[in-house]
């Protein structure tokens, strides 16, 4: 068999072809599952360390969310909207005290579902300031 024939086909090339592809995306396919776990795992030891930096019981914190009344507020506060301008919240914190906490442009809302905009806070919405 003429080796340098076969190479040299046109049926040869596009096997070459196929298989070239099918190992860039294998290549492409494992490094976006590397990526993936890496996030998974920041994920996961962010949410395993959340009671290390701000006070909340693990287990408490595995099973629901956290309540405002419960919250450390070494470096912000939680509590009760009680009245919104348009750069400006006064919330009420668990003793009671109220607290004006100015919005920036660059300020980033965020619940459960993602981002929110300031115009989706409302009077009552129960809120953590961290900053």
């Amino acid at each position: 068999m003429d080796f340098n024939r076969l190479f040299r086909s046109n049926a040869a090339r596009w096997i070459f072809a196929v298989l070239g592809l099918c190992i860039v995306a294998l290549l492409s396919f494992s490094v976006g599952v590397s990526v993936g776990y890496r996030k998974a795992a920041f994920s996961y030891d962010w949410r395993r360390g959340y009671s290390r930096n701000f006070g909340e019981l693990p287990l408490r914190m595995m099973l629901l969310p956290p309540e405002p009344s419960s919250m450390m507020s070494a470096h912000g506060t939680a509590g009760s909207i009680v009245q919104m301008t348009p750069s400006d919240l006064v919330i009420v914190d668990r003793d009671g005290i109220e607290k004006t906490i100015t919005l920036s442009p660059s300020t980033m809302i965020r619940d459960n579902n993602g981002i929110l905009r300031f115009p989706d806070l409302k009077v009552g919405d129960q809120v953590i300031i961290i900053g």
